[in-house]
Parts: C-alpha cells; sequence; structure tokens
C-alpha cells in the first residue's frame, strides 16, 4: 500500500508521509520540530540563569564572608568580627539559604533536559539533590547559633 503512494506519485514535493499515511507538509513539521528546539533551549536558559544564582550565592556565602570575618588563628578576633558585622553574617547564612534552594530546583530543570538521554541518572541526579539540600540547610541552623552564643551573656562571663 505505501509502494503504491509513492510510486503513484501522490506525494508531492516538500511533503512526508507518516505511519498513519496522513501528509504533513515538510514545512509544518520543520516548524514543530522548531518548537521543540525552542522550549529545549528555555529550560537550558532557565537552568544556566538557577546555575547562576548558585554560583553567586555560594561565592558570597562560603568564600566572601567566611573570609571577612573568621580569623583561623585568633578565635576571640573572629568572635568580635561576627560581632561587629552581625548583618555580614547573617547576609552570609540568608545567601547559604538561597543558594541551597536554587540548587533544589536546578535538578529538576535539569531533569527535562537529561530525560531523554538517560532517565535513570536524571532521576539520581534528583535524588542525591533532594538528599543533599535539607542536611546543608540543616548544617546552616548551626550558623544561626551562633548568633545566639556571641549575643548570649554566657559567653561575656567565659571571656
Amino acid at each position: 500500500m505505501l509502494f503504491a503512494y509513492l510510486s503513484s506519485g501522490k506525494l508531492g514535493a516538500g511533503q512526508r508521509l507518516h505511519t498513519s499515511l496522513q501528509f504533513v507538509p515538510l514545512k509544518r513539521s520543520r516548524q514543530i520540530h522548531r518548537g521543540i528546539s525552542m522550549l529545549k533551549q528555555q529550560t537550558a536558559r532557565l537552568a544556566g540563569f538557577i546555575y547562576l544564582i548558585v554560583v553567586v550565592t555560594g561565592i558570597i556565602s562560603i568564600a566572601y564572608v567566611p573570609s571577612q570575618l573568621i580569623s583561623l588563628s585568633d578565635p576571640l578576633a573572629t568572635v568580635e568580627n561576627i560581632r561587629n558585622s552581625e548583618r555580614l553574617y547573617r547576609v552570609g547564612v540568608y545567601t547559604g539559604v538561597l543558594c541551597y534552594i536554587a540548587f533544589l530546583i536546578l535538578p529538576f530543570v535539569l531533569y527535562k533536559l537529561f530525560q531523554e538521554t538517560s532517565k535513570n541518572a536524571a532521576a539520581l541526579m534528583i535524588i542525591l539533590s533532594v538528599v543533599s539540600v535539607p542536611l546543608s540547610i540543616f548544617n546552616l541552623v548551626g550558623k544561626l547559633d551562633v548568633l545566639t552564643l556571641i549575643n548570649s551573656e554566657v559567653l561575656e562571663t567565659i571571656y
């Protein structure tokens, strides 16, 4: 049957034959493909933007704030730095939370891009992220406890 359609010349130039024997113009097929490609491109751009958020907030919370406040050789200087720059310390904690939230969202966006390549690997990426992010946020609670301890009267009696 398919051979009869092809040999009879009923398939016009610029048309494709689909399995349902419906003729779809080649131009329409390219438009559909271009639409899917644009959707993937938008998803990739969203993932890139989320990565940018992760990198910028990570640099602030993991590199910049500790370099300004923490003195490895003098713990008393660290306490004084945190007391004097409590706002900077809080910014470090809050940007850390934002970094981890963005890092939690990122694998779900990347899953859309990678599911065609390997659904299992993409699902594993989500599972590892969902497990690691709450642990990291729980670790930030300790940083907030430092503020409570520094502002308490107990620390005054020790030093």
